[in-house]
């Protein structure tokens, strides 16, 4: 027999490396103070904190997903003034906006920043100095902890229509920073995917990312309360938005992700904190008026009852009377809000829009009619292949010219379903919608696990799919930064979450055969 032995940490020496940690953090935090009080451009002030990232990471590499998760939640792409006010303040972080190292304040997230010395962001950064932890760890290990699933088959034959889209275009005369833009999200969302999936390898871990959803969006949710009582509500008219487009979806999943914590019965601070901040959630997206965020939620609550009744016996009575009492409460609310127009009544109006819209709906509901006419015609111009990406789309027929507030609806248009067909061929389309579907199945799977917590990551994930198409269809929503990232991590959560199901049985195994024969 060998005898191991085992080179445990000393307490001394748990100590010396929590001590250098916090030491590195605080150089880290003094360096980018200093860079900010001086005046220097806020790429250079936060370089200190990126480059610290590896040696505080190194330990727990999964602080690097939980932290990414946070920024999808809390840090906007661009600003959303509202009247004289800019807006959330946590807008003014270039995060996910490009730095000219050539010169000059930061270029934004449109077309501008392609044309203006090396396109650099933040939040790639950190994703390129992850991936190199991610890397050294696994050296050590021996493993990358890649996940074979057919999600991961899925994303390879997807990313392989994408780069024949990126060739066609090139072909075609597209400029190579416009096509890459266009590609951006997608490599977030695989990048995203693969850390998580390889990152997160405990419970603690996952618990880990729910409590980043819930304290991110809740922080979201206070800023846009905050921002409603103190400037829009006294507005006459009332501004049409407070917060992002992406907050619909983020704001949504909130909702979706309180509800299972309840009905899968997962008590603890967890789910006192989800309630608490749900107020505060639910006035910001009343108040945001984004239509879609009433989709999203009105898909995942339908996903997540079928789920629960087939996977949950002991709760189809309850969920019976949640079905009733939905039933009877839109009966009675979607007609007394019918013709009003204030926050309460946004989820009615998201319904009266599809039927009897106002004058902002009617003309925005004809823009993207308009759009996916224009789109549909250059679908059938660029034939098999697609256009690839890079080409503008042509926009032949009528429509309103809006590229001074949007220049990146020249290449990337509101219907995100449309819009990778137009680059990627009928073939790509069909690409897309078999990753979809592969990672459906792979997270209703997760959903029948006997953990309750698991199995909820599995249905919030399910939920999370519906709305993310449901986002992409009506909303830019698969172009947007945050929700391809967060879209990413929260399929790689189903991998590790699935992984961790797995050796829960595999442990649990031996102890049952071991009590059947005693």
């Amino acid at each position: 027999m060998e005898l191991v032995l085992e080179d445990r940490p000393t307490p001394r020496r748990d100590r010396t490396a929590l001590w250098s940690r916090v030491i590195v953090l605080a150089a880290a935090l003094v360096a980018a103070a200093f860079g900010l009080a001086v005046g220097a451009k806020p790429m250079l002030a936060i370089l200190p904190l990126i480059f610290a990232a590896p040696i505080l990471l190194w330990n727990k590499p999964y602080y690097g997903v939980v932290f990414l998760m946070v920024t999808c939640t809390t840090i906007e792409n661009f600003p959303t003034p509202v009247g004289t006010h800019k807006g959330a303040f946590t807008a003014s972080i270039p995060w996910w906006r490009s730095i000219s190292l050539g010169g000059g304040a930061p270029t934004g997230t449109g077309l501008a920043a392609t044309s203006h010395g090396v396109i650099l962001f933040p939040v790639e950064m950190f994703l390129i100095l992850l991936i190199l932890v991610w890397i050294m760890k696994a050296g050590l290990d021996g493993t990358l902890g890649l996940p074979k699933s057919p999600v991961t088959t899925g994303l390879k034959v997807f990313w392989g229509f994408l780069l024949v889209g990126l060739a066609v275009g090139l072909m075609h005369g597209a400029n190579p920073k416009f096509a890459l833009w266009e590609t951006r999200s997608w490599i977030y969302l695989t990048v995203g995917f693969l850390l998580a999936a390889a990152l997160l390898r405990t419970r603690q871990a996952l618990e880990a990312i729910l409590w980043a959803m819930v304290l991110g969006t809740g922080f979201k949710g206070m800023q846009g309360t905050e921002i409603f009582f103190a400037y829009a509500r006294s507005m006459v008219p009332r501004p049409e938005a407070i917060l992002g487009h992406e907050e619909a979806f983020f704001m949504g999943f909130f909702i979706l992700l309180t509800a299972a914590l309840w009905l899968y019965g997962i008590r603890g601070p967890l789910r006192s904190t989800a309630t608490l901040l749900l107020p505060f959630v639910l006035i910001a997206d009343l108040a945001n008026s984004r239509r879609t965020a009433w989709l999203v939620v009105a898909l995942g609550v339908f996903v997540m009852l079928a789920i629960g009744v087939n996977t949950l016996p002991h709760r189809r009575k309850l969920l019976s009377r949640t079905i009733i009492v939905i039933a009877i409460g839109s009966a009675i609310y979607i007609p007394a809000y019918w013709n009003h127009n204030g926050s309460l009544a946004q989820p009615a109006r998201a319904v009266r829009s599809e039927v009897q819209p106002d004058s902002r709906d009617e003309s925005s509901d004809l823009y993207r009619l308009q759009e996916d006419y224009n789109l549909e015609a250059d679908i059938k111009t660029h034939g098999v292949l697609g256009a690839g990406f890079g080409i503008p789309i042509s926009y032949s027929n009528a429509i309103a010219n809006i590229s001074s507030s949007d220049p990146m609806v020249a290449y990337i248009p509101h219907n995100g379903i449309l819009w990778i067909w137009f680059r990627l061929g009928l073939q790509g389309e069909i690409a897309f919608w078999c990753l979809i579907g592969v990672a459906l199945i792979r997270a209703t799977r997760l959903a029948k696990v006997s953990d309750p917590k698991l199995a909820m990551i599995g249905t919030l994930a399910a939920c999370a799919i519906v709305g993310y198409v449901a986002e992409g269809y009506e909303d830019y929503g698969f172009a947007e930064f945050r929700i391809a990232l967060a879209m990413g991590l929260i399929l790689g959560m189903v991998e590790a979450a699935t992984r961790v199901a797995a050796s829960r049985s595999a442990t649990e195994a031996p102890r049952i055969g071991a009590s059947i024969s005693a």
